[in-house]
């Protein structure tokens, strides 16, 4: 998605006003997967319900991951 995949000046409007929409809703939801990420911490950490601590932080972990490389594919400089 961030190859252009036109060199004509309306295709890269396109993708560029694409890519700025992308970014804009990855902006909306970083508070609420951030927040997601601290709540799975803090279970990890505190909760003794959880069966599964390990792939519990494997999936959190891979979460950030996951935002953060989505962030920088589509990051617009």
């Amino acid at each position: 998605m961030t190859e252009l995949a036109s060199s004509e000046f309306e295709g890269i409007e396109g993708q560029l006003n694409h890519a700025t929409c992308i970014m804009n809703a990855l902006s909306d939801i970083k508070p609420e997967v951030e927040n997601v990420i601290k709540m799975g911490r803090k279970i990890v950490d505190t909760d003794g319900s959880v069966e599964d601590k390990e792939k519990l932080s494997r999936k959190i972990d891979q979460l950030k991951k996951d935002f953060n490389q989505t962030g920088s594919d589509v990051k617009i400089d």
